[in-house]
């Protein structure tokens, strides 16, 4: 039988302004020293029991299928990725067993963590995540909050290919009881397909694969790109649309206003919950959305499609947070 490892000797590693200490190695993260951990990431044997939970909640994937499930149960939430891996988030988000099926990879139970539970773990923990990427422009930290697969990782990497910081490429933690929200760093990769990459970046030269499911590469900050290391404050978001076919006369992004209710939804649905049907939960975020949206202004943005255009899309977005109207590239409607 395979030695527990001593909670004494257990890396600790920090992603945005929690720390986890890990029975699994994380090669992604630097490990930090001096600290108790916020929380604990303990590897089981699995699956885990019980053998027919009462789900609550289904994620579906691209394909239709099922991508994650949801259960409360006696010993805190279950979340179940299908075929490769088991949490089961204790409560308080003070502990969390992973119980890897018998056929993945350990890098895959290591980025099912970062980028799916440890968001769900902040959020549990009460703090305000959003399904979003962040970049330090020259009037502060933008964000773009979208679905999977609407570009919200390419168009960081394209922002921190013209030399603005990178503060998140998927998952951000918002400071809200400030005059001005912050964005919070979180750890310094993101996630590219490889012909971005070797466009973008320069080649694979260190990346990684991220997970045996996908073709997307883990590119390190430190090789081609600056990270931000302090909370900016927030100046913008905005919501990406499906992007747009390119064409002789087609601007390279349409930029559009949102305000009121149709901010508030665009902010609620992209927001990361792990109790989806918690009444006291679902109050508290929501009041802090409705404050958010009303110091955060909040636009829709369409780009169109290609990585010649995300020059363009840049200059687009800072002629829009210069207040200057629309430039070259982009229209403001």
């Amino acid at each position: 039988m395979p030695r527990r490892p001593d909670r004494a000797s257990m890396p600790i590693y920090r992603v945005s302004d929690f720390t986890f200490a890990s029975a699994i190695a994380f090669p992604e993260l630097v490990p930090v020293g001096g600290t108790r951990p916020d929380c604990r990431l303990v590897r089981a044997a699995g699956p885990v029991a019980p053998a027919r939970p009462a789900w609550s909640h289904t994620w579906p994937d691209a394909g239709g299928g099922v991508w994650t499930r949801l259960a409360r149960v006696r010993g805190g939430y279950l979340l179940r990725f299908p075929r490769l891996c088991d949490f089961l988030v204790l409560p308080g988000a003070s502990r969390v067993r992973v119980y890897p099926w018998h056929a993945t990879p350990i890098e895959t139970v290591r980025h099912l963590f970062l980028n799916q539970v440890w968001p769900l773990v902040l959020a549990e923990r009460g703090r305000l995540v959003l399904h979003a990427s962040a970049v330090v422009t020259p009037a502060g930290a933008v964000a773009f909050l979208g679905a999977t697969g609407l570009g919200k990782s390419t168009l960081a990497a394209g922002f921190a290919a013209a030399g603005d910081a990178l503060v998140t490429d998927d998952c951000l933690l918002i400071e809200v009881g400030r005059r001005r929200p912050r964005a919070v760093p979180s750890y310094p990769s993101v996630r590219l397909w490889p012909g971005t990459a070797r466009r973008l970046h320069g080649g694979r030269g260190g990346a990684v694969r991220a997970a045996h499911y996908t073709g997307k590469l883990r590119v390190p900050a430190a090789l081609r790109f600056r990270f931000a290391r302090r909370p900016v404050p927030l100046v913008r978001a905005y919501v990406l649309d499906p992007p747009a076919r390119p064409g002789p006369d087609r601007p390279a992004a349409t930029i559009t206003p949102l305000g009121g209710r149709a901010a508030l939804a665009a902010l609620i649905g992209h927001l990361y919950r792990l109790d989806v049907g918690e009444a006291a939960v679902l109050r508290r975020d929501f009041d802090r959305l409705v404050s958010l949206a009303r110091r955060l202004p909040l636009s829709r943005l369409r780009p169109t499609r290609g990585l010649a255009r995300l020059a363009a899309v840049r200059a687009a977005v800072l002629d829009d947070l210069a207040g200057s109207g629309p430039g070259p590239g982009a229209v403001v409607e």
